[in-house]
């Protein structure tokens, strides 16, 4: 009598379908997160009195836990000469922001937010500047 075959798919696929899922479901919950949190600093900008002039924030990236209970905001901060005074803004304003991440997305819960300064782009657009510098 001849074997049947194994129509069904192999646990290592469905495994690797899996992680493939979590990965997606992983990084589309960093993109809602990320255009939340700007957006709730964008809303803190125009009603906040206290928020600093001329500043802009730019959200570099998010990098949420696996679970989602943290999220860590990499973000570039102009004029660079109020950055200490803009990270320490942010970081006071974070329970107003992650109030406002949980009002405006279907998340269970809202990760626990802290701001860090992305030096990476900071590092990369000071070496684009040198490069330039040595054209001319």
């Amino acid at each position: 009598m001849p074997k049947k075959l194994n129509k069904g798919k192999s646990s290592h696929h469905k495994r690797s379908l899996k992680e493939g899922l979590g990965r997606y479901r992983q990084a589309q919950r960093q993109h809602e997160v990320s255009n939340v949190i700007s957006q709730g600093i964008w809303k803190l900008s125009q009603d906040d009195k206290k928020y600093p002039l001329g500043l802009i924030v730019t959200i570099t990236r998010v990098v949420t836990s696996p679970e989602a209970a943290y999220a860590n905001i990499f973000c570039q901060i102009f004029p660079d000469e109020i950055r200490g005074t803009a990270l320490s803004y942010l970081n006071k304003k974070k329970i107003i922001l992650r109030h406002y991440v949980s009002q405006h997305t279907t998340f269970r819960l809202a990760p626990k937010i802290h701001f860090v300064y992305d030096a990476d782009l900071a590092e990369e657009n000071r070496i684009l500047e040198l490069l330039d510098s040595i054209k001319k």
